[in-house]
């Protein structure tokens, strides 16, 4: 092989992998970009649905350790990694109301997108996760029972009033 057909051959090899490169993404910059595609639902909304009495799905997706430290009443743990393999277990009916929920809404918001590929067509992410949820000072559950976070910051300035 003659010198040009190598440095073409070269150049057209750096070029090609320097463009692959350009496309990859970070989780968060995915979870970003999809979510200004995947339905939100407030914690005031979630609470509502909650109280209705309809039935829906609220699924923690974090990890088993983020579930037992604390997650909302009545929450089903299928931990992301299995979401895909586990919900239709839980649920076949395309048409089911689902609510997902992580610490903050990347994993959900991902999750998300995943399961309306499925056919799963009413899917919501709990904007700000369950820690949207807890500075809401709505209650969680674990082992121990019923708790709710305190703002210390809140009670630190009234105390100097």
């Amino acid at each position: 092989m003659n010198i040009k057909k190598m440095f073409l051959c070269a150049v057209i090899l750096f070029a090609s992998v320097v463009s692959l490169q350009a496309q990859i993404k970070t989780g968060k910059q995915l979870a970003k970009e999809l979510a200004e595609q995947v339905q939100k639902i407030s914690v005031e909304q979630l609470k509502e649905q909650m109280n209705s009495g309809k039935t829906f799905f609220l699924i923690d997706i974090r990890t088993q350790k983020e579930y037992e430290a604390g997650h909302i009443d009545g929450a089903t743990w299928i931990p992301r990694g299995k979401l895909e393999f586990s919900l239709p277990e839980l649920t076949s009916q395309t048409d089911a109301v689902i609510v997902l929920y992580c610490r903050s809404g990347s994993r959900s918001t991902l999750a998300n997108f995943s399961l309306k590929q499925m056919g799963y067509t009413h899917v919501s992410d709990l904007d700000g996760g369950f820690s949207g949820w807890l500075k809401a000072g709505m209650p969680a559950f674990n082992i121990h029972g019923e708790f709710s976070l305190l703002n210390a910051e809140k009670k630190e300035s009234s105390w100097h009033q």
